[in-house]
């Protein structure tokens, strides 16, 4: 199924995106594969070409999970905590599909951020480096997750 994807001027949007998001069970891995389907399904169909990560916040799901741009896939990562980052930062100029029509909006993120989520694939916890790019969009995601936009 196909969301749209909740914008901060939706009343709905604005209560569900300003909002810290709970962790999903593990034991309901069938509702966690539904709405890992609703992600990948309403990123794919977005025209929007910066649509490299989308939380599950974002299509009306207030729980701690998102997907990432992963090569030519998507990575999806299931109640994420930040192990470590680097003290260095970058600037960078983001933008957010909640906000359509918003100017890219400069933030400062850490060069490299190491997370443990859960991969619904394997079914165990997984730790993972991200740097570069990957690593400025795990940190918007976390952001989502943590009821904070850009």
């Amino acid at each position: 199924m196909i969301k749209s994807i909740i914008t901060v001027e939706t009343k709905k949007g604005t209560h569900i995106l300003s909002k810290k998001c709970k962790e999903i069970q593990e034991t309901k891995l069938d509702k966690i594969k539904e709405i890992i389907k609703d992600l990948m399904d309403t990123a794919n169909s977005c025209k929007n070409p910066r649509a490299i990560g989308l939380a599950a916040s974002q299509i009306g799901y207030p729980v701690r999970g998102f997907i990432i741009r992963w090569g030519s896939d998507w990575l999806a990562l299931v109640n994420p905590k930040v192990v470590s980052r680097s003290e260095a930062t970058r600037p960078y100029v983001e933008t957010c599909l909640s906000r359509p029509g918003m100017a890219g909006i400069k933030t400062k993120r850490h060069k490299i951020i190491v997370l443990e989520y859960f991969d619904v694939i394997r079914k165990q916890m997984i730790t993972r480096k991200f740097s570069s790019l990957d690593a400025v969009v795990v940190q918007h995601e976390m952001d989502h997750l943590e009821g904070v936009l850009v």
